[in-house]
């Protein structure tokens, strides 16, 4: 956090070009220098640039760092309720009710988890956040190819960390698509076979109309011949 709120770190006290803050790593220190962590976050670092220089006289500096990281972790426990539901929810057979609970269970499991916890404290680990929203995001399969795109250079430009992610992404499109189309394909069999039932039940009733028709007139019909 003393990396923030120092004088010294001219990327987030605004002091250098937003060309160089693209050329810069998370410390300040120019990509190609040998002494670089090689760690790039450009857009972690406008954020907290943005910060130091539009909130910074409203309250304490750190206090408005922490709270941008609280709602990040709030938005990434949403977002990661929403996908739970989409994981576990079988083709409408969970009440709301139930859907409901699961996704408060997974927001406070997400949010109050003692790792999640102490990173979003620590405001310099604010890439790691954005990064693991940007991720969750993403794994929604209905996005387009644009927005899909997108993402992943905004989550890259968060934090290096989010190409780890990337596999874990891939899965968890895949478990959706895949159980979304099992589900999709049990209930069009099961509309097959509603329908097959009740043409059969309608034939049904047909040749039991036949059949009382020919018992019912059909001696009137010989005797009248």
């Amino acid at each position: 956090e003393v990396h923030i709120v120092s004088d010294s770190n001219a990327d987030v006290s605004g002091k250098t070009t937003f060309r160089e803050v693209l050329t810069n790593d998370y410390w300040g220190r120019p990509m190609n220098s040998e002494s670089s962590h090689k760690s790039w976050r450009p857009l972690t670092i406008l954020s907290f640039r943005w910060l130091q220089t539009t909130w910074s006289g409203r309250c304490t500096l750190l206090t408005t760092h922490r709270i941008v990281n609280a709602l990040a972790n709030a938005a990434a426990g949403e977002s990661v309720s929403i996908l739970a539901v989409q994981l576990f929810e079988s083709g409408g057979m969970w009440s709301s009710s139930s859907l409901l609970l699961l996704r408060c269970l997974v927001k406070l499991l997400f949010c109050l988890h003692p790792t999640h916890v102490e990173v979003t404290a620590n405001a310099a680990n604010r890439p790691h956040l954005f990064a693991v929203l940007v991720a969750v995001v993403l794994c929604d399969p209905r996005l387009s190819i644009f927005m899909v795109l997108l993402l992943q250079i905004l989550g890259l430009m968060c934090s290096e960390t989010f190409l780890f992610q990337m596999p874990a992404v891939v899965i968890t499109q895949l478990l959706i698509t895949f159980r979304k189309k099992y589900f999709s394909s049990q209930k069009n069999d099961t509309i097959t076979n509603n329908d097959n039932e009740e043409e059969d039940l309608a034939n049904s009733k047909n040749n039991l109309r036949s059949l009382m028709d020919e018992s019912l007139f059909g001696p009137c019909i010989v005797k009248r011949t």
